[in-house]
């Protein structure tokens, strides 16, 4: 496991221990950037293929107007801004327009 982790990488100036820490930084800051809005983007998907598949099985488009405008009063309530009618309609049309999706919806179709 030692092999994994360098040991002589670490400058031994000062200026040079400052860049090797400021690199490793942004490095991390990155990293977790990417994978918050790698995870969000899964979560917008999730949550806009619930919502469309529970309006398919009720298969009503007033249903389906009324249960998106109360799920966007309830988690806007719980979870604050992102969650307003217009974003959750866009996540609905994210999840539809994925080819993962498109396919459960034909199959549950035939």
């Amino acid at each position: 496991m030692t092999d994994l982790v360098p040991r002589n990488d670490i400058p031994d100036d000062e200026d040079g221990l400052f860049h090797y820490v400021a690199d490793l930084i942004e490095q991390g800051r990155h990293v977790a950037s990417s994978q918050a809005n790698a995870t969000l983007t899964v979560t917008y998907w999730l949550i806009g293929r619930a919502i469309s598949m529970n309006m398919l099985r009720q298969e009503r488009a007033d249903y389906g107007k009324q249960i998106v405008a109360t799920l966007s009063r309830q988690l806007t309530t719980r979870f604050g801004r992102g969650f307003e009618l217009a974003s959750l309609r866009r996540m609905v049309q994210f999840a539809r327009s994925s080819p993962t999706t498109r396919l459960s919806l034909q199959c549950r179709d035939n």
